[in-house]
């Protein structure tokens, strides 16, 4: 589903209130097998909301171009295997991504991660993402690059 450019803010704007230009369509009414979502191009801030979305089929996301500053709010997202948050704010890989409060941390299944010109300065706790295959993470502002040989061994 391509949601790009729709000046969208917040999954909390969301709501059965906002209906995006589309009959009906809110954040708890995405359909349930959704399998790839690209939300690039809007304004959105953080992922709260997300959660309340019921998308455990969807493996492809995409929050390229947006303010997002930290990754989190992805424990719903069981499937999910491309997470693209290319084009924003992020400055590290949060130890709440790799293990988050949930039982089930989305990270075990990320199998492509883009991090394209964000602002990270460290690649730490990236190595414990166990399905991890691909690493993007172009035009950033690394200043440590002993991270990298942790990653080299995965």
């Amino acid at each position: 589903m391509d949601l790009q450019k729709n000046a969208i803010d917040s999954f909390v704007n969301l709501s059965p209130e906002k209906q995006l230009g589309l009959v009906g369509l809110t954040v708890t009414n995405l359909p349930q097998n959704l399998r790839s979502l690209d939300l690039s191009s809007n304004q959105i801030r953080d992922l709260h909301g997300l959660q309340a979305a019921n998308l455990q089929s969807l493996n492809y996301l995409s929050l390229k171009n947006n303010l997002v500053a930290k990754i989190e709010n992805l424990e719903n997202l069981k499937s999910l295997k491309v997470l693209d948050l290319s084009q924003n704010r992020i400055r590290q890989i949060d130890a709440s991504f790799i293990y988050p409060s949930s039982s089930f941390p989305v990270s075990t299944a990320i199998t492509t991660l883009l991090l394209n010109e964000n602002l990270l300065r460290t690649l730490n706790n990236v190595q414990k993402c166990q399905a991890l295959i691909s690493l993007m993470a172009e035009n950033s502002r690394f200043q440590d690059f002993s991270d990298i040989e942790k990653i080299v061994l995965l």
